[in-house]
């Protein structure tokens, strides 16, 4: 019973392991030449597991559904269940095999995948190789990742070999699912080496156009009444970011952890829509009268509206009305093509433009009809056709560079012809110029100059005239104003007065500015031949002294304490003679209209003390003399306090007797 138990089993999983085979998909390249350089593309049918993620151990086990077929690459939107397509958002499993010789001297295969619109997770021969994205079965988990993968394959091979292939996918968020784009399989070196040519080939169109952006951007600069280099060098720039993201994985290797599935395809839409707007900008400055601006206004506000719907809105709702996209970009091509350049043939250097122009947008629709038409392909249409439109609109101006050169020469020859005969006048006329500005420019200084000293004398006199009372008030008020207005950085105002202890005449110190403490107390009083103070109030002559020794008058602030340089002593002479001294110190030297200012505010300022203290005097006898008053009246008053006394004593003395 056990025996016929056990040879029951046996036989099942013979007929389940029978049936199984025959329903996978193979791809048989037995007899390809992938050791001489032959790359395949996988294309064919394969089995397809509907929202399963299927792993190695679940095929040994049996553990799935009945497979459906599907071609590869294709949308598994293509399949219909229960008579509707499926959803582009879920998951699924692909499974095939591919039969393959061994290649010698220790050589490996490698299968390419271009980016694709899903999470993946790749076995072989149940080895897991690669995981682009996280893969799962709810859009929670599932994330998707932008990645171009070379995925070199290790398995020891013999003579023909079998490799099966298991391919988790899942896509939740874009219209299209699935392998859909063409996969590459070769000797990895192979592979490798066909991968390198056309990212070379990109880097070289990359770095023409930014070069060439950067030359008509100079070009824009120097002429900046056409618009048309401008337009260009934005358009090169757009175009090299295109080939960047759309053609290479130069950017995906350079920024993966910042460039996102969402960035990503808004990035390349944008970047798209605003390549063709430059470009029918720059045909439009080019050629100008050929096409109404109004059309062109219109247009590019269909562009902006196209570009803010594609950054307002998610990627799986912008995606779906990409056709939109397509449109656009082969109606601005359509436009410039054919209403701008087709009406301008008469111009230089045309045919070269339009060629170059025909050729991109051809390679445009061949990239457009591979999604359409289902002839995937890994030839760079875009990058090629740019590369021809680039060459022929280089062509193009730097022929228009040549003949302005050439013209530009001829009108330089003429010019130096004219120059020459002018150059003498323009000497002439500069040397009258330049003299008229220097008299000019010393009659302004001396205006200024003028007006400076009468504005301060204005001011000053104006503050003295308030001042008429207080000799001490008058003193600080007048140098506190003239430090500030002539920058002065130290300053003393002495008045001469007679001591009345020793009678003889000192100098008193009614206000300074800067000085120190020690200074001040040092300097308060002094005699009137001492110093260079006293020899100047006793001369009466003026000082401009300059390059004074360090420590002979030291100036305090905040920062420290130091000697000024310059420094100018005025006696203040007066109507009835020498009433004082004013000395001031500064860091820069005097100037003549300075000097000429201070002389004549000496002199005001000496008849103000005259006047003060003639003031001060008469308020202090005016006060003096009704002190007297008083005292005289308190007497008076006592006298007839003691007269009423002695009458009212006398009177009662008369009563008594």
């Amino acid at each position: 019973m056990r025996a016929i138990i056990l040879a029951l089993f046996l036989f099942l999983a013979t007929w389940v392991q029978a049936q199984d085979e025959s329903a996978r998909a193979y791809f048989d390249y037995a007899t390809t030449d992938f050791e001489h350089g032959a790359v395949v593309t996988l294309r064919g049918r394969t089995e397809f597991y509907w929202n399963e993620l299927l792993t190695p151990n679940d095929f040994r086990r049996a553990r799935h559904n009945k497979p459906m077929s599907i071609s590869l690459p294709s949308s598994w939107t293509e399949l219909e269940l229960g008579g509707r397509n499926l959803s582009p958002h879920g998951c699924a499993t692909y499974r095939f095999a591919l039969v393959v010789p061994r290649l010698e001297n220790g050589r490996e295969y490698a299968l390419y995948l271009p980016l694709e619109y899903s999470s993946y997770r790749l076995w072989v021969n149940g080895e897991q190789l690669v995981n682009v994205g996280k893969v799962a079965n709810n859009p929670y988990d599932a994330q998707a990742s932008p990645q171009y993968s070379l995925i070199p394959i290790r398995n020891k091979i013999r003579s023909v070999d079998t490799l099966e292939f298991i391919i988790q996918v899942a896509n939740y968020r874009f219209p299209e699912s699935g392998l859909v784009a063409p996969m590459r399989f070769g000797a990895q070196e192979t592979v490798a080496n066909q991968h390198l040519a056309l990212l070379n080939f990109d880097v070289l169109t990359i770095g023409a156009l930014l070069l060439l952006a950067l030359a008509t951007a100079l070009l824009y600069r120097a002429r900046r009444e056409s618009q048309s280099p401008l337009w260009f060098a934005l358009g090169a720039l757009l175009a090299a970011l295109r080939i960047a993201l759309g053609e290479s994985d130069l950017l995906m290797r350079w920024l993966p952890s910042l460039i996102t599935w969402t960035s990503y395809h808004k990035a390349l839409y944008l970047v798209s829509v605003g390549a063709a707007m430059t470009f029918l900008l720059f045909m439009h400055c080019r050629y100008r009268k050929r096409l109404k601006d109004v059309y062109v206004h219109w247009t590019m506000v269909v562009g902006l509206a196209l570009c803010i719907f594609i950054a307002a809105s998610p990627v799986s709702v912008f995606t779906s009305f990409r056709s939109l996209v397509y449109l656009y970009v082969l109606a601005l091509f359509c436009l410039a093509i054919v209403r701008i350049l087709a009406f301008s043939l008469k111009e230089r250097g045309i045919v070269v433009i339009i060629v170059g122009a025909t050729t991109l947008l051809t390679c445009i629709i061949l990239n457009v009809l591979q999604y359409f038409l289902k002839f995937e392909s890994f030839f760079p249409y875009v990058t090629f056709g740019i590369s021809i439109f680039l060459l022929c609109t280089t062509y193009a101006v730097i022929r228009d560079f040549t003949i302005l050169a050439r013209a530009n020469a001829k009108f330089r020859n003429q010019a130096n012809v004219v120059r020459y005969d002018f150059e003498n006048k323009i000497k002439q006329l500069k040397l009258e110029n330049e003299q008229q500005q220097r008299r000019f420019a010393a009659e302004q200084l001396e205006q200024r100059q003028q007006v400076w000293v009468d504005s301060g004398i204005a001011m000053l006199s104006t503050l003295m005239a308030q001042n008429q009372n207080n000799l001490k008030q008058l003193c600080e008020q007048t140098l506190a104003r003239l430090t500030k207005y002539m920058r002065v950085n130290a300053a003393i105002l002495y008045v001469a007065r007679v001591d009345l202890e020793t009678h003889t005449m000192k100098l008193y110190m009614q206000a300074n500015f800067g000085l120190t403490r020690e200074q001040i107390e040092k300097y308060t009083v002094l005699d009137e031949d001492q110093g260079l103070i006293g020899a100047c109030y006793r001369d009466n002559t003026f000082q401009h002294i300059s390059n004074l020794p360090e420590g002979f008058i030291k100036i305090s602030s905040g920062l420290g304490e130091c000697t000024p340089p310059a420094l100018l002593l005025m006696p203040l002479q007066s109507t009835a003679g020498v009433v004082g001294v004013l000395e001031l110190g500064r860091f820069e030297d005097f100037q003549e209209y300075e000097v000429t200012f201070i002389k004549r505010i000496a002199v005001i300022l000496a008849n103000n003390l005259i006047h003060t203290k003639n003031n001060e005097d008469y308020l202090v006898a005016m006060s003096n003399l009704n002190e007297e008053i008083k005292h005289l009246n308190q007497q008076i008053e006592n006298q007839n306090s003691y007269r009423e006394q002695l009458e009212a004593e006398l009177e009662e003395y008369r009563r008594e007797n």
